[in-house]
């Protein structure tokens, strides 16, 4: 059999990873680390600095870390915040290197793609073998991701305020693009296009990641079974809440818990 052997070198050096899961408590610690480290906001907001810089991250965002820079929370972690946190050097002496310009912070215009290639690392790394060529092609698809996307640009009041109410009613089963609109006295279709142009998705796409996204972080950590997880993330329809969860994770949410329970989650960082 002739076989194909194809020789890469790419200096990326996966570290470790985790799913932060905040209980309302404590505060992203201040300190400098060796290695650098993507923070991806699922939920919730964090304020964080780095030397001199301050950044709020909403979900979605994606903040780069160096190495031999201090950085820290800027506020108390709140109680809805989740995020993925990913580790990594870069070998210096690489004879060839992986040519990716990643913006220090950035908005993933697909969050779904992010989120399961952050999960394929975790399972990865619960597996041992995110130290070989797995966490190496992995991290080098999620450095990739970001460095596709654009630089993150500063929100129009009107996107930041919907976003807002999306944080604070995602659970409730009347919220809605045009229930957005009203809240904020404005035409439905003017806030849609607005919101489309700054955030790159529509009130309804960022509605449906919210509930979903609460969902992945319930079946992960709790013990409510799938009507419950339905109702509590702001479904009232179990049988739309599988069809849209299995549109934006590629599975079943009883198929999702199975593959990953067993990923690494931590409630202080």
């Amino acid at each position: 059999m002739d076989n194909l052997n194809i020789g890469m070198k790419i200096p990326i050096i996966p570290c470790n990873g985790g799913l932060f899961i905040s209980s309302g408590k404590g505060t992203h610690p201040t300190r400098v680390i060796d290695s650098y480290e993507i923070i991806y906001t699922v939920s919730g907001i964090l304020k964080i600095f780095e030397e001199k810089k301050e950044f709020e991250l909403h979900p979605g965002d994606a903040l780069l870390l160096h190495p031999g820079k201090k950085h820290g929370g800027l506020a108390d972690y709140p109680d809805d915040l989740s995020f993925y946190w990913l580790h990594f050097k870069l070998e210096d002496n690489s004879e060839e290197r992986l040519c990716l310009n990643i913006p220090q912070i950035s908005s993933l215009q697909n969050p779904g793609r992010m989120t399961e290639l952050c999960r394929f690392f975790l399972s990865s790394q619960e597996q041992g073998r995110s130290k070989g060529m797995d966490g190496i092609l992995l991290m080098s698809l999620i450095l990739h991701e970001i460095s596709i996307q654009n630089p993150l640009k500063v929100r129009s009041g009107i996107a930041s305020s919907a976003i807002k109410i999306i944080e604070l009613e995602f659970h409730s089963p009347s919220l809605s693009a045009s229930s957005i609109a009203e809240k904020l006295g404005l035409n439905p279709d003017y806030l849609g296009r607005v919101f489309k142009s700054t955030c790159g998705q529509t009130l309804t796409d960022l509605i449906h990641e919210r509930r979903i996204n609460e969902a992945r972080k319930l079946l992960t950590s709790s013990g409510l079974n799938i009507d419950e997880t339905a109702r509590r993330c702001g479904f009232s329809d179990t049988v739309y809440f599988r069809r849209i969860f299995r549109r934006l994770c590629g599975n079943s949410p009883l198929r999702y818990r199975k593959i990953y329970s067993q990923i690494h989650i931590n409630t202080e960082k």
